[in-house]
């Protein structure tokens, strides 16, 4: 399990119990124990939809060019939405430099 925050990527925090919260993506409000430091929250349900989505567009792939792949789950705007344009830029700059 990744440990930082989906939107700004600070550390999450582990409260002892649960909090009225709303979910910074579809808004959705819930109690949970679990924010990032700068009050972020993202619901299960958001944050397991990335993760649909990859197995959805893997399950369907024909190709067998991995950056072909990763070029597809990057223009997906469910896998990016938590990502600004910049760092998908850098990324893809990563990936064309092999990195």
């Amino acid at each position: 399990m990744n440990d930082e925050c989906l939107i700004c990527k600070v550390p999450l925090v582990y409260l002892e119990a649960d909090e009225p919260m709303e979910c910074s993506v579809c808004h959705k409000r819930e109690n949970s124990k679990t924010r990032c430091v700068n009050g972020h929250y993202v619901c299960n349900e958001c944050h397991t939809q990335g993760l649909d989505a990859i197995l959805a567009l893997c399950l369907g792939e024909t190709s067998k060019d991995p950056a072909a792949i990763l070029e597809k789950m990057m223009a997906n705007e469910m896998l990016c939405r938590f990502s600004d344009a910049a760092n998908s830029r850098k990324r893809k700059r990563r990936i064309e430099n092999g990195r």
